[in-house]
């Protein structure tokens, strides 16, 4: 059953409790200024074949107007190499000095709408996985609320494509007549119904798939704004007394579509954010593949500028395909001949955004083409390339962004690089694990949906005290099917991360936890514990008021997550 507004507002209330109570600093880190900003760049001829004899007196970058001493010139091609396992994904931490990459690392982000044809979408994207991947470069796949595992395993990767072109326009179908579609999307937000959910979750699961998570939405640049955006247009719309001159160029399609349109696009745009954070601290420069049907509606020439300097900001790289080809719709110009289909002032706008985003990022945007000439030219561009790093002249880390342009003294090259970062000390993890697990503990904490990722059922008492305060009692059972245990004495062995949040009817908080839990399995009991799963009690301190708690439980290993909203008995 899909869930009610009221409990999405309980545990809307129970996040922003966890919101309030997230500890500070962050662990494991520290705060740096830049040393050398690095500055990735792939030249191309005009028939777009890289080029590759170049030096460093052949360019020139500048920072907001200001000419940069280039300190780091190195060139590399990428060959394949051969690799006998899946290669883990995790940053090691601050590096001292910039190095060429060996590998690629690609996030296929797969937007709403119907992607195969008429380019060829997934097709074309199962071709690039199935040909063009070096044997060490590592991808994954992000969809919905799902994401994969990286990997170098292309079988398994090209599975779950298959799997999702096969079945993706079940569950589009679904969602178009569910309750984030209409008016209730526009004004209530896009859930998935449980129903929706389960074949989304077959399409990443398969016989023996990669493993996959639950991922929460990424936090939009000016979301609320963006939603108050749209809700103004439609009101503008439905309101009877508005004139010819004063309707908005949008409306030049239906009401159904427009919102159709803008519940695709914010789910799109969540999951762009999303998966920008999802590469921000892996080594190096990455590329995100936006595949999409319609484009990104989005209500301000900025906001696509917004996209690209976040993505900038953690040196990704926005490939975007565009798979609905040219619609049937009016002319967009007058100077287009008479009778010759073409894109609405909507449609435009819409993929204006795509070549913005990709443009102002060094990637490569496909409009109205068969997707597979954009994979190739994806491929090719990105297995030469320069990297540069300069120590920027201006010394005042105020947060600003900051761009960069990159020139090479040869008028027929174009030059494709990322321009601009944001220019402030970094938060740099010098322990890897605790500032991955604060993150991911952190993301779900604020996740108002739950995660089921680590199946966890939670039994808490509270034993309230004469002066206020009591002992919140908190027995969890979790399973332990999908953690990441490992061989140890007799048995297997992990650790695990349990945060709690307590806080009152109105929302505040009213005590919380965070806990090291060590999992034991004896090989003898692996059976049985793997049917009831492992048992563990937490105590801690909390108001005698407190009538909710969220529990959040992480596995560094396995990098998943399970959490549970509920009541004090």
């Amino acid at each position: 059953m899909t869930r009610t507004i009221a409990c999405a507002t309980f545990l809307a209330t129970v996040s922003l409790a966890a919101q309030q109570q997230q500890p500070s600093p962050v662990p494991g880190t520290f705060r740096s200024t830049i040393a050398l900003v690095p500055v990735d760049i792939r030249v191309l001829d005009r028939d777009g074949k890289p080029v590759t004899d170049l030096t460093q007196a052949d360019f020139t970058i500048v920072e907001d107007g200001v000419r940069q001493e280039i300190r780091h010139f190195s060139k590399h091609a990428l060959v394949p190499e051969e690799t006998t396992a899946i290669t883990e994904v995790r940053d090691a931490g601050p590096v001292a000095g910039l190095a060429p990459q060996r590998k690629r690392t690609f996030l296929i982000v797969l937007g709403r709408g119907r992607l195969e044809g008429p380019s060829k979408g997934i097709n074309a994207t199962i071709r690039f996985v199935r040909e063009r991947l070096l044997p060490q470069d590592v991808a994954a796949v992000l969809a919905y609320n799902r994401a994969t595992d990286f990997s170098t395993d292309r079988a398994q990767l090209v599975a779950m494509l298959e799997r999702f072109r096969d079945g993706h326009h079940d569950v589009e179908a679904r969602l178009a007549h569910g309750s984030g579609s209409g008016l209730a999307g526009l004004f209530g937000g896009n859930t998935i119904p449980d129903q929706v959910q389960t074949r989304i979750d077959a399409i990443f699961a398969g016989p023996g798939g990669l493993g996959f998570r639950t991922v929460p939405p990424g936090r939009v640049t000016d979301r609320g704004r963006i939603a108050q955006d749209y809700r103004r247009r439609v009101d503008i719309r439905l309101n009877t007394d508005v004139t010819a001159s004063e309707r908005l160029p949008e409306f030049d399609t239906s009401l159904d579509e427009y919102l159709l349109n803008h519940s695709q696009t914010m789910t799109d745009l969540e999951n762009i954010y999303t998966g920008i954070e999802y590469l921000r601290y892996l080594e190096g420069e990455k590329h995100l593949v936006f595949i999409t049907e319609r484009g990104l509606f989005l209500p301000r020439l900025e906001d696509d500028t917004s996209i690209a300097a976040m993505a900038n900001d953690a040196r990704v790289v926005l490939d975007t395909i565009q798979t609905g080809g040219l619609s049937g719709g009016e002319p967009a110009t007058a100077s287009r001949a008479a009778g010759i289909p073409g894109p609405t002032f909507t449609e435009g706008f819409a993929m204006a955004t795509l070549r913005t985003m990709s443009d102002l990022t060094g990637g490569h945007a496909s409009i109205y083409a068969y997707a597979d000439k954009a994979i190739d030219r994806i491929d090719e561009s990105t297995r030469f390339q320069y990297l540069l790093g300069y120590s920027p002249t201006n010394s005042n880390w105020d947060g600003r962004y900051r761009r960069i342009q990159v020139k090479v003294n040869r008028s027929d090259l174009s030059v494709a690089s990322r321009s601009g970062y944001y220019g402030r000390q970094q938060l740099v993890p010098y322990n890897r694990e605790e500032f991955l697990t604060f993150s991911r503990v952190q993301a779900a904490a604020l996740y108002p949906d739950q995660v089921r990722d680590i199946k966890v059922k939670v039994k808490p008492t509270l034993q309230r005290g004469s002066d206020g305060e009591g002992d919140a009692i908190v027995d969890l059972t979790i399973d332990i099917s999908r953690l990441g245990l490992e061989p140890g004495d007799g048995g297997l062995t992990g650790e695990l991360t349990v945060a709690i949040y307590c806080n009152d009817m109105d929302g505040k908080s009213t005590g919380d936890a965070w806990k090291k839990i060590r999992v034991t399995v004896p090989d003898d009991k692996y059976k049985q514990t793997l049917r009831d799963g492992i048992e563990y009690t937490i105590r801690l301190t909390a108001k005698n008021s407190s009538r909710h708690l969220k529990v959040v439980v992480y596995d560094y290993r396995a990098d998943v997550v399970g959490t549970v909203v509920t009541k004090f008995y």
